[in-house]
């Protein structure tokens, strides 16, 4: 009887798994009728392939200014950022540093413009440097130029020939120079006149009287002076030697040529003044001879008649 009973409960156990096994099948999949959705996002990354570049347009490499604001363009391509640094060395020959600033670049090529004010350095000698870097920091180039601030320069021309008067054009910093000397030299000596010629600011154009002078080349140079304090009654103008100016210039003299007291008569046609009194004393006497000869023709007339 038991073992009836417990064979009864073993098949309806069987039953009840399988019963539970079909339920289960015919129930749906997870996510199998699902509907997929995609969502694509675009996104454009623009690589600077290629070593940065840039190139200093201004200020010229080597050139000489004398104005306190100047512009300093840098062409670049393929960096993003520049770095503007410098140095001056002043007529002490002190070198201090400065940085103009670090500039993003947003374009592939272009040009970054700004300026340097050279009264918040000084007078004399300057390296500016660019630095250019790309996106990645690590590749960077770099352009240098060198120049000069001065207070003054100086523009000769060479004078005209046969003419006695050459000007001459001063450019300098009105607010640091209030006085300048002009010299002219025939090699290491100083001509008087018309040397020396004290010129006072902001005086711009002046002339040299050449009169005086021979033939030959010239050195002209101008020695600029600072501003004596006006609070010091002590303080005398001193000369900015360390900016002194030179330049050179031909001269050639418009001489006449006298005649020389020489030579026969008419001789290879060099007519001296003797020359001229001897012709002038043989037409006297021509004439004379050629008088006397038509007074003795005609007194021989008389008689014949």
């Amino acid at each position: 009887m038991r073992k009836t009973h417990k064979k009864i409960l073993g098949f309806l156990s069987l039953g009840l798994v399988a019963a539970m096994t079909v339920f289960a099948a015919t129930l749906p999949t997870p996510g199998a009728k699902a509907t997929s959705t995609s969502i694509t996002d675009t996104i454009t990354v623009t690589v600077l392939g290629g070593i940065p570049t840039v190139t200093i347009e201004d200020p010229d490499d080597g050139a000489i200014y004398y104005t306190p604001t100047q512009a300093v363009n840098i062409d670049y391509q393929r960096t993003a950022s520049i770095k503007i640094v410098g140095t001056y060395t002043d007529a002490n020959n002190v070198t201090t540093s400065f940085d103009l600033g670090n500039f993003p670049t947003y374009e592939v090529a272009d040009t970054l413009s700004t300026t340097i004010n050279f009264n918040n350095y000084g007078y004399g000698k300057y390296v500016l440097t660019a630095i250019g870097v790309d996106g990645s920091g690590v590749d960077a180039v770099e352009d240098i130029v060198s120049f000069k601030y001065v207070p003054l320069t100086v523009d000769v021309p060479d004078p005209t020939p046969g003419n006695d008067e050459m000007p001459v054009v001063l450019h300098y910093d009105v607010d640091n120079v209030c006085a300048v000397d002009i010299n002219v030299y025939l090699g290491n000596v100083l001509i008087a006149p018309p040397s020396p010629i004290h010129v006072d600011a902001p005086t711009t154009h002046i002339t040299i009287s050449l009169e005086q002078l021979q033939s030959g080349h010239y050195t002209i140079e101008s020695i600029p002076y600072d501003c004596p304090n006006p609070s010091d009654p002590s303080d005398t103008p001193q000369p900015l030697e360390p900016y002194t100016q030179t330049d050179t210039f031909d001269y050639e003299k418009d001489e006449d040529i006298p005649v020389p007291d020489t030579g026969g008569l008419f001789m290879g046609l060099n007519v001296s003044k003797t020359d001229y009194l001897v012709t002038a004393i043989i037409v006297f006497f021509a004439f004379a001879f050629l008088a006397l000869g038509i007074v003795i023709k005609g007194r021989k007339n008389n008689k014949r008649r």
